[in-house]
């Protein structure tokens, strides 16, 4: 477990730093040298017209199992990307020492001047932040429109490319099959909740071990069992009648490990 609170506590720490201002806000992302001057890159987002969007509670990948793979094309999704991010959506992963942060917020209708190559049945404000070791780091904004299919279109606004099908449109799909593998079948969903939230899966044959070191809550002198699935089974009753009951979850569902406060929530 001690691995996996190093992780987290990282993760909470750099996603605070996320939230600060130290973060490039968007606009000019960087200088460069061009024909004896000096030239200024602008980024793209400056013209969307989005409220910025800071992380609250974000999906991560199992930290368990670090052989899981996930997809960048929409044919390995469960359902459509859409009813997976729902109206608002957070992915954080820890890249090195670099933490990768991409927010998503349903659009009711196309912002103003996008056009896309397609027709589009859902529009996603897209927010990236990546901040480094030492507390710098960048924000940017792009939007994703979606056909019916779940596929990400081309989208540009003046001329200018908000949305390729292979960078914006893949990372989209890639938080939405993180988030799909979140609530897998025979998984516990692990949210650890300080400044900012941050949820991951942990199979059924791990869980207990992950989360032994936890600090109570005490039943005298043992702690209480964590939460645990119980079996359908029989039950007999003091008048010799016999019932069915249905399976169900028993046991402690919130703790503290290392002062980070955990939730386990069982998955269907």
């Amino acid at each position: 477990m001690e691995e996996v609170t190093d992780k987290l506590e990282t993760l909470i720490l750099m996603a605070l730093d996320a939230n600060h201002e130290q973060t490039t806000a968007t606009g000019i992302t960087r200088r460069v040298k061009a024909n004896g001057g000096v030239q200024e890159l602008f980024d793209q987002g400056v013209l969307l017209a989005f409220d910025d969007m800071h992380p609250a509670s974000a999906y991560t990948f199992d930290m368990a199992d670090k052989e899981r793979i996930f997809t960048t094309t929409t044919d390995y999704l469960i359902t459509h990307p859409a009813d997976v991010l729902g109206d608002e959506a957070e992915v954080v992963v820890l890249d090195g020492e670099t933490l990768k942060w991409r927010g998503y917020r349903r659009l009711r209708r196309a912002p103003k001047g996008v056009a896309c190559l397609g027709r589009a049945t859902h529009w996603y404000e897209m927010h990236f932040r990546f901040v480094t070791g030492s507390g710098a780091g960048e924000y940017y904004k792009r939007v994703v429109p979606i056909d019916r299919n779940g596929k990400p279109l081309l989208a540009t606004v003046q001329g200018n490319s908000v949305c390729n099908p292979r960078l914006e449109g893949e990372m989209l799909v890639i938080c939405a099959s993180v988030i799909e593998d979140a609530h897998r079948a025979n998984t516990m969903l692990a949210a650890v909740k300080d400044a900012t939230e941050i949820k991951f899966p942990v199979p059924l044959d791990d869980y207990k071990e992950v989360f032994s070191e936890r600090d109570g809550p005490m039943n005298g002198a043992r702690r209480k069992a964590i939460v645990h699935w119980v079996a359908r089974h029989l039950r007999h009753s003091t008048r010799g009648n016999e019932f069915a009951v249905k399976k169900h979850t028993r046991g402690v569902q919130e703790f503290t490990i290392d002062g980070l406060r955990i939730r386990l929530t069982p998955n269907a």
